[in-house]
């Protein structure tokens, strides 16, 4: 009467979802009345809401009063918004892999870098290659048993705003201090994040296929490049956050 199988009813007995009026002690034979259709029929409403067994057991227990149930829909409601949105997230993620014309060396991914103490140089420049006299002042600033293991330069502002200012920097340890580098915190955060050699031209393509990735997959640039030395590979980075 209600289209349920003798499987289901079997097993909402055994989670204690659903008990049948009464039990045959000789044939274990289940027996339901028909006022049960009723509490059947709402247990299947919310089941076709996408609510959990668990949740519904939860909620009759409770005697599923007219409260209870409008806080299991908004809950309901909730997980399927966040679904909406996560599948759209998909969506744009698949069209952009569709519409992706970057070569196969390039791998992006996201990650979380965390926060480090470093000291730093920041300056204007005229041309890309001056950060190395920066790396080089600093470095003679940072006694080798105060150094971390983490080294490279944030771009504040890149060549195509009309602009170059780079600030090299150095991981240092807790307490290390000095007048002429400024020590500061570099900020934790989710990185998009490819690799090149130290080719310069090669960097540059990496540059702009990371420029295109974060824009095609809905993202915004939040915060200074960075360029993290790794041996002799060139980890790019490019702190983001969504649209």
């Amino acid at each position: 009467m209600c289209g349920a199988s003798a499987k289901t009813l079997r097993f909402y007995d055994e989670i204690g979802l659903f008990r049948p009026a009464k039990i045959d002690p000789r044939s274990r034979y289940r027996f339901y009345s028909c006022d049960q259709l009723r509490e059947f029929a709402r247990i299947q409403s919310l089941r076709d809401c996408g609510a959990s067994l668990q949740d519904i057991r939860h909620a009759l227990a409770r005697g599923f009063s007219k409260q209870e149930k409008m806080k299991l829909l908004e809950k309901l409601r909730r997980t399927r918004l966040d679904l909406i949105e996560l599948t759209k997230k998909s969506l744009v993620w698949i069209d952009a892999a569709l519409n992706d014309t970057e070569p196969d060396s390039l791998r992006v991914s996201i990650s979380y870098c965390k926060a480090v103490t470093i000291a730093s140089v920041r300056a204007d420049l005229k041309q890309y290659e001056d950060i190395h006299a920066c790396e080089q002042d600093l470095l003679r600033f940072i006694p080798t048993r105060s150094r971390g293991t983490l080294r490279g330069v944030l771009w504040h502002r890149c060549a195509d705003g009309g602009l170059l200012e780079g600030e090299a920097f150095a991981e240092v340890k807790a307490g290390f201090t000095r007048p002429a580098v400024r020590v500061t915190e570099l900020a934790g955060a989710y990185v998009a994040r490819a690799f090149s050699s130290l080719d310069d031209d090669e960097a540059e393509n990496v540059y702009v296929g990371l420029s295109r990735w974060i824009r095609c997959r809905g993202y915004r640039l939040a915060g200074a490049r960075r360029e993290i030395y790794r041996g002799n590979l060139l980890e790019i980075q490019y702190p983001v956050a969504s649209r």
